[in-house]
């Protein structure tokens, strides 16, 4: 599914008062989704002990595509 306009502008305004010097814009936005929100990759355990916080990773330091985010 994509993110309604009214769902991009929320984030958006909410990214910018929670981190006002990075210059969050539409047009820096590589990706966007909604619906069911992607989960931490772990080893073992079962799903329902996987957080639900959000954390920043950034891939290329984990032999993913550099410049991504998530």
């Amino acid at each position: 599914m994509q993110p309604t306009a009214e769902d991009i502008a929320y984030l958006l305004e909410e990214g910018r008062a929670l981190l006002p010097g990075l210059d969050i814009r539409k047009e820096r936005v590589r990706y966007a989704y909604a619906g069911l929100r992607p989960l931490q990759k772990v080893a073992g355990g079962p799903e329902a002990a996987i957080t639900r916080r959000h954390a920043v990773i950034d891939h290329g330091k984990l032999g993913g595509a550099r410049g991504c985010t998530a």
